[in-house]
């Protein structure tokens, strides 16, 4: 990453990585991507290492054959690629979170087959899947340390007064009255080996509700869970981490543990001769000094002590996932920049070496010095990494697509915005390579990051890569306010959700065009989320762009506290609610809606009618608005789809229109 061995001098135009997709080189037999094709690489969306090492249980996300939806199953790989992967579930439906029992023998999983997602458990080698659990439907879900139990989240079942009520079509309800998720044991039966199930019992007593972060204690007596208020999104800001002695039901809050995001309880002792995390600690993330928008460290506590220990303050990134190790060990990741590092939790409380790897890695699972990830540069596959430092593939998910299809390289390049130096990712048009990295001028399109409060890795996305291989050179900036970059960069958009993110971006635009790389005459820019709110902000204030997408945007953010599910985060950048006078200036001079009749770029406003983050109020605002001013504005709605796009028809549709906005504005065509 930016500080290994390849780190780049500091300079505007520093490239820090360039990487081929697939097999690598273009050949001549390849060929261009087709749109349609972009929905049919499978991906990686759980992957775990059985207690032996020996073998990886993954959870795969595909398009279902000829249907207008995306269906998970459960495959297994041996850990050392000496057979390839096979699927372990093949039902209607989508099986997802594999977990091995303790002893190994058995794969648990969750499983929507019967209805509703519920815990269904098999013999690794082969079998018919029981049913463990019942109920409304889970949430998720943890082996017992002794293997004959499953904890698990889940909403009670209503009663049948209810239940006839709802049928009957009498289903008003308090606004704030939401069903809440409890604690669950669900004893098995051991005799047949398969997990025959038991009655489940509650454990936690449905005041609060249980969220989807849980982590038995290593000998089994204890439980710890977080909970908030209720479900919604923005009772996050709530919630803590407690722990239950399961025998007596006896709940204890863990101090200082408010507005976690991640947990684990790793076993007791460290491996011998490696280190381990320290003994009997319980391990979370949450903000270093409690503010929302602050740098989530990893923090170690055990019962019999008074308060938390900061582990990661010293590396000043972001915790994103704590790793429970094969073997009982614990690690870390965290973003540096576009890629990923992962470091072990040692016994004495500190971070171990870290791997870094010179790009970014999603699910990761280790066994002693053997490490099975998913590279996120290219289309997913399971890699192994070995003693010696190499890595190579063992699986072939996407092989019939990668080996067949032209795709494009993705590289890191920095320049200088004011007193910042900023980082983006570009995705160069397939073929450009073979001319040089800095190949072009071209059609220059921008993507800019949801969030803010997050970043654009040095990832393959599959509708990027057929932008691309239009002509696009595409560039995803990590603007002020991006994760991955330290704790005061972080915040350097505080106040500030407009001008500062913007003048980086426009900053990035002129080094690509100085660099020879990018047309100024063909700049176009798509947002989604806070992408959106950035796409909204560059129509409003800047007539460089040919056209303008805005994908789930904010035009007021006054409103948005309104409508949106999760609202309170943003006191931390704005001061307070906007219905506190003092705090009303800077909600609305952040809102992009305030500018809207300077709008001379024409603008495609794409919205899902059930998102709930972003709601389709806020494209209505803008749209209406900028017709109102006399400007040209399109307004696209998608039925069924929320925040995030699920139907794989509508992810193309979406695609092909954004293409075809463009290029009735200049840019390519698409074939």
């Amino acid at each position: 990453m930016l500080e290994r061995r390849c780190r780049a001098p500091r300079f505007v135009f520093a490239s820090l990585a360039l990487l081929a997709l697939g097999s690598g080189a273009s050949t001549p037999s390849a060929r261009p991507l087709r749109l349609e094709e972009t929905v049919d690489f499978a991906g990686i969306e759980d992957l775990r290492l059985s207690p032996d090492g020996r073998t990886a249980a993954l959870c795969v996300r595909k398009r279902g054959a000829g249907e207008n939806r995306f269906a998970t199953d459960i495959y297994v790989v041996p850990a050392d690629g000496s057979a390839p992967e096979r699927a372990l579930t093949r039902a209607p439906g989508n099986d997802c979170q594999p977990r091995f029992s303790p002893d190994g023998r058995r794969l648990a999983f969750v499983s929507d087959r019967s209805g509703a997602d519920q815990v269904w458990v098999m013999p690794v080698d082969g079998g018919e899947p029981v049913q463990a659990t019942r109920g409304e439907g889970i949430g998720t879900f943890a082996w017992s340390p002794d293997g004959k139990a499953i904890l698990f989240t889940a909403s009670e079942l209503p009663a049948e007064s209810e239940r006839r009520r709802r049928e009957r079509g009498d289903d008003a309800r308090l606004y704030g009255d939401w069903p809440l998720s409890s604690l669950w044991r669900a004893p098995l039966s051991q005799t047949n080996g398969e997990g025959a199930p038991g009655t489940p019992v509650r454990l936690t007593d449905g005041a609060t509700h249980v969220t989807d972060l849980i982590a038995p204690s290593p000998d089994g007596t204890r439980v710890a869970f977080v909970s908030q208020p209720t479900p919604e999104a923005d009772a996050s800001e709530e919630a803590t981490v407690k722990v239950m002695e399961i025998a007596t039901r006896m709940v204890r809050e863990v101090p200082g543990s408010r507005r976690a995001s991640a947990l684990a309880w790793p076993g007791t002792a460290p491996p011998p001769g490696r280190g381990g995390p320290p003994s009997g600690a319980l391990l979370f993330a949450r903000p270093f000094d409690g503010a929302g928008w602050s740098r989530a460290d990893l923090f170690a506590w055990r019962t019999d002590e008074t308060g938390p220990r900061n582990l990661s303050a010293a590396i000043d990134r972001d915790i994103e996932q704590i790793l429970v190790t094969a073997d009982g060990g614990a690690e870390v990741l965290w973003s540096r920049g576009a890629v990923t590092q992962i470091a072990p939790v040692g016994a004495d409380g500190t971070l171990g070496r870290p791997w870094s790897p010179l790009y970014p890695v999603g699910s990761s699972a280790r066994r002693g010095e053997e490490r099975l990830f998913v590279r996120l540069d290219r289309p997913h596959e399971v890699w192994r990494a070995d003693r010696s430092g190499g890595v190579r593939p063992i699986t072939r998910l996407n092989a019939a697509l990668t080996g067949t299809v032209d795709l494009p390289t993705l590289e890191t390049f920095r320049w200088k915005s004011g007193a910042w130096e900023v980082e983006g990712v570009l995705t160069v048009p397939p073929g450009a390579a073979a001319a040089g990295p800095r190949g072009g001028p071209y059609p220059l399109l921008i993507r800019p990051h949801g969030g803010p409060r997050a970043n654009s890795l040095l990832e393959f996305s599959p509708q990027d890569a057929w932008l691309a291989s239009l002509g696009y050179l595409v560039l995803e900036p990590n603007f002020r306010g991006s994760t991955g970059y330290g704790d005061r960069f972080a915040k350097g958009n505080g106040g500030d959700w407009g001008a500062g993110p913007f003048a980086d971006i426009m900053a990035g635009v002129d080094a690509l065009i100085a660099a020879g790389r990018a047309d100024p005459k063909r700049l176009y820019l798509f947002g989604w989320s806070y992408g959106g709110i950035m796409a909204n902000w560059a129509a409003t204030h800047t007539d460089r762009f040919r056209a303008i997408v805005s994908g789930a945007g904010v035009a007021d953010l006054r409103m948005q506290y309104i409508l949106s599910d999760a609202r309170r985060w943003r006191f931390d950048y704005f001061g307070g609610s906007p219905f506190e006078p003092q705090h009303l200036p800077v909600y609305w001079a952040n809102s992009p809606v305030t500018q809207v009749g300077k709008v001379t770029t024409p603008v495609l406003f794409i919205q899902g009618e059930e998102d709930r983050r972003c709601p389709l109020p806020q494209a209505l605002m803008m749209h209406r608005a900028i017709l109102d001013n006399g400007g040209d504005s399109t307004l696209v709605l998608y039925p069924r789809e929320g925040h995030g796009f699920r139907e794989p028809e509508h992810i193309l549709d979406r695609t092909r229109r954004i293409a075809a906005f463009f290029a009735r504005h200049g840019g390519p065509d698409s074939p």
